[in-house]
């Protein structure tokens, strides 16, 4: 009998989640500041000549940071749920994205680290049991 060692998330899959933690924190305090202070938040984009953004942008970018941060926690936990959800969050989130301020070659940067992280969820793939049918 083999007993199976338990496997661990690797490295570079804490090292982005780690990152997302950061990047979606500042995101989230970010959104709830623009949230609650709107007329402020307003008023300075008004004397800077920018658009002003409506409240319902800052709670739909509020909900995307905060559903990435429990998929990131859900890989973490070695859940698959949390693998898919991730990526359909932040495709989801990249189109809103496109939608709402149109494509630009510099938005293809928010896409490096969930790149990043399929790469590393890959080769770790056999602890959130994704296989591609050829293995059992």
């Amino acid at each position: 009998m083999e007993e199976e060692q338990e496997q661990k998330v690797g490295v570079g899959i804490w090292a982005i989640a780690i990152i997302e933690f950061i990047l979606e924190a500042i995101t989230i305090f970010g959104a709830i500041f623009a949230i609650t202070n709107k007329s402020k938040v307003d008023s300075i984009a008004k004397q800077a000549n920018l658009p002003i953004t409506p409240l319902i942008t800052y709670i739909i970018v509020l909900i995307f940071a905060i559903l990435i941060v429990v998929s990131v926690i859900l890989i973490l936990c070695k859940n698959t749920i949390g693998v898919f959800g991730y990526f359909i969050i932040y495709i989801g989130s990249f189109i809103y994205t496109i939608v709402q301020n149109g494509f630009k070659p510099l938005s293809l940067v928010s896409l490096i680290l969930p790149v990043l992280m399929a790469i590393f969820v890959y080769q770790k793939r056999t602890i959130f049991k994704i296989s591609r049918g050829e293995e059992e």
